[in-house]
Parts: structure tokens; C-alpha cells; sequence
């Protein structure tokens, strides 16, 4: 089964609907024990996922000094390391670039 991420007051909103105790303040510490074993859940560490390309810098002159950039943070690297993500920002670069176009459109 799929993990699946959702805010702690999303959570909340969905636990308080269903229980619909009268005169409840609808807050945390409310003193239901349903939200209570809904707070006393570890936390996950997630953050949107960054997707990214490679934009390829090839020297004419030294090809051994060609690099690779990182469309979000423009840290470059070595050409010749094929990384799925990138090392400096963690953007996902496994999505293919699909921009064939050269140079900047502005249409």
C-alpha cells in the first residue's frame, strides 16, 4: 500500500466531523482520545518533490571541462555523472527534459 501525506489539521478536520460530540471546542487538547493518538504519531519527514533537468555546457575548446547545471539551484558538475537527483538540491532529475528548443522562446 501507498503512503499518503496529509497535514496534521486535515487529520483533525476529518477525525472532529466524524465525531460530532456536542459542545466539543473543535481544538487541539479538546480531549478526545482519538486526537490525542493522532498527536502521539511520529511525524514523517517529507517535502515536495523538485523535478529538474541537466542543462548540458559543452566546451568546444577542452571537452573534459564540459559540465552539467541543475535548472533550480545552477550548481554545475562534471559531465560523464549521470545522477538521477542533484547533489546539491536534491531535485528529481529522472523526468526527461522535453524542451527540444534551443535558446530562450519568448513567444
Amino acid at each position: 500500500m501507498d503512503k499518503i501525506f496529509v497535514t496534521l489539521t486535515a487529520a483533525q478536520q476529518v477525525i472532529c466531523d466524524a465525531c460530532g460530540r456536542p459542545g466539543c471546542p473543535r481544538l487541539w487538547g479538546c480531549g478526545c482520545d482519538r486526537i490525542d493518538r493522532l498527536i502521539a504519531i511520529s511525524a514523517a519527514d517529507v517535502r515536495p518533490v523538485v523535478r529538474g533537468h541537466w542543462i548540458e555546457h559543452i566546451s568546444d575548446l577542452f571537452p573534459a571541462d564540459s559540465t552539467i547545471e541543475c535548472d533550480q539551484c545552477h550548481a554545475e558538475q562534471p559531465t560523464g555523472i549521470d545522477d538521477n537527483f542533484c547533489p546539491n538540491c536534491g531535485a528529481d532529475m529522472r523526468e526527461p527534459n522535453l524542451d527540444t528548443t534551443k535558446g530562450d522562446n519568448h513567444d
